[in-house]
């Protein structure tokens, strides 16, 4: 293993203790930058965030039962065919 760069929250992190188990490792922690939501990406800088959007959405959602991941995918796989080919059908005249 080479030397390379392993960045996200401590808890992204911490789920590879047992890689790096026994290795000298340096941490830094970061001034606290929000994220977009449900991502493993690089932190977003605050100026880049529409918090009143993101507050919108929030409260739209509150007191819904919002479907699991593995819900969306066993709802999505009962439809035939290839969304993205219907996508790309119903735009191909754009191109």
């Amino acid at each position: 293993m080479g030397q390379r760069i392993i960045e996200g929250t401590w808890e992204e992190v911490s789920r590879r203790g047992d890689e790096l188990a026994g290795r000298r490792v340096r941490l830094t922690v970061l001034d606290e930058l929000k994220t977009h939501a449900g991502t493993a990406a690089q932190p977003v800088p605050s100026d880049l965030i529409d918090d009143e959007f993101v507050a919108d959405c929030e409260k739209e959602t509150e007191g819904q039962d919002i479907p699991s991941i593995d819900e969306v995918r066993r709802r999505l796989a009962k439809i035939p065919g290839s969304l993205a080919r219907e996508i790309i059908a119903d735009r191909e005249d754009r191109f």
